[in-house]
């Protein structure tokens, strides 16, 4: 996505974000359990997405919503 004439950063760190949460939840459903590793990558990725609140505007309090349950459920995974 373009902004003003400049990449919009967010778009792409958002992409790899979206990857890394898809993939621990992904080992969740289908193993029960999410590799250590991947857990811990997933967590820095849903962190990095709450700092991009700002960016949902109108959608920002639904959005803070799901991440923090993001969190909240990728933390109680085993």
């Amino acid at each position: 996505m373009i902004v003003d004439g400049m990449a919009n950063p967010y778009i792409d760190i958002n992409a790899i974000n979206n990857s890394i949460i898809s993939l621990a939840f992904s080992q969740l459903f289908r193993e029960g359990r999410i590799e250590p590793e991947v857990k811990k990558w997933a967590e820095a990725a849903i962190s990095r997405e709450a700092v991009f609140l700002d960016f949902w505007e109108e959608d920002q309090a639904l959005r803070k919503e799901r991440v923090n349950q993001l969190l909240n459920d990728l933390r109680k995974a085993k």
